[in-house]
């Protein structure tokens, strides 16, 4: 006896290829907010992205009230953000960003806004002109 696929779903076609895309989709999205440089080493993590993990932790406190707010669910972490456009400033380039990068999972244009975003919040004039405020370092 041959096994049936469709023994308990509906017989269309459309409808499961839009269940299995959907599923790949919620699959892509979990995958890429586990990800944590955080856990390779320093001298790794220099390497990607030209500075320590503390200081990048730093960065980040600093930076996160000028980083827009989203609200999508689809929306990546900040902090994924600013890994990608710090490994940006360090390279050069963001085509190797996409296609066989392993540490951000985004797509060119999510790089490109990412990019953007994160340049917006470093030359925001509060970054710019104010001395380093103790709620950055702690």
């Amino acid at each position: 006896m041959a096994y049936d696929y469709f023994a308990d779903r509906v017989r269309n076609p459309i409808l499961e290829h839009r269940r299995r895309a959907r599923n790949i989709e919620i699959w892509r999205y979990r995958l890429r907010d586990r990800q944590d440089p955080l856990d390779i080493t320093v001298e790794a993590f220099v390497e990607l992205y030209r500075m320590p993990q503390d200081v990048f932790l730093l960065l980040l406190n600093c930076l996160q009230p000028y980083a827009r707010r989203c609200v999508s669910h689809r929306a990546s972490p900040f902090y994924l953000r600013l890994w990608t456009a710090l490994y940006y400033f360090a390279t050069g380039s963001y085509q190797e960003h996409t296609g066989s990068n392993t540490h951000h999972l985004l797509s060119q244009a999510a790089v490109s806004n990412a990019i953007e975003e994160v340049t917006n919040a470093l030359n925001h004039p509060m970054i710019l002109t104010s001395p380093p405020r103790e709620s950055c370092f702690y």
